[in-house]
């Protein structure tokens, strides 16, 4: 690139940003860098017990059990189901031939409100009744640990009682940056925790 090109390209980026203004969150600006709203702003939230003797799903972890299928690390697919699961049901959920019937993005979140937001979507998803969802980590294509919430994720899920399978979705539900989760029953779920 010449000379007189760096310097059109400054004159025509500096005419383009005259009338740009900075934000300040001290003037109200701030909502133009909120988070997305939460899973499932349209839907009630489910009634989750708190406090000591609640079932979080840090309490429900499941056993030890040895999966059928381990999870594939960074930029593959991924499946994981539990033990005992059927091979045809896995196959269908690879398929993506369960309808799922929510969703939720974490882009945008650390680490921390990302596994607290996904604890709570899969309890409140199960007890709503739901059956198989959609969960978006992305690909980690924009982050300098390619794929660290992937992997996140995926742990985080094997760690949820309630979670009987999980794998990388179809190309339109976004590939490997989400996975398909088929879900216990709301009534399995109720007579396990009892």
């Amino acid at each position: 690139m010449a000379a007189g090109d760096k310097d059109i390209d400054r004159m025509l980026f500096k005419q383009a940003m005259e009338s740009v203004q900075p934000l300040d969150a001290r003037h109200g600006n701030r909502k133009a860098f909120q988070k997305p709203p939460r899973h499932g702003a349209d839907r009630p939230k489910a009634g989750r017990p708190t406090g000591p003797g609640s079932a979080s799903s840090r309490t429900l972890k499941r056993a030890t059990s040895k999966p059928f299928i381990d999870i594939t690390p960074d930029a593959g697919p991924v499946v994981y189901a539990r033990s005992g699961l059927q091979k045809k049901v896995i196959q269908r959920l690879k398929r993506g031939l369960f309808q799922f019937q929510d969703t939720m993005d974490l882009h945008g979140y650390s680490r921390v409100e990302a596994e607290e937001a996904l604890e709570a979507f899969v309890l409140d998803s199960v007890a709503s009744g739901y059956r198989c969802v959609l969960i978006v980590h992305g690909k980690g294509r924009h982050s300098s640990s390619p794929g660290i919430l992937k992997q996140f994720t995926m742990n985080w899920l094997k760690d949820i009682d309630p979670v009987l399978a999980f794998c990388t979705t179809l190309p339109e539900h976004g590939g490997t940056g989400s996975l398909y989760v088929l879900l216990k029953s709301k009534q399995s779920s109720e007579s396990d925790t009892s």
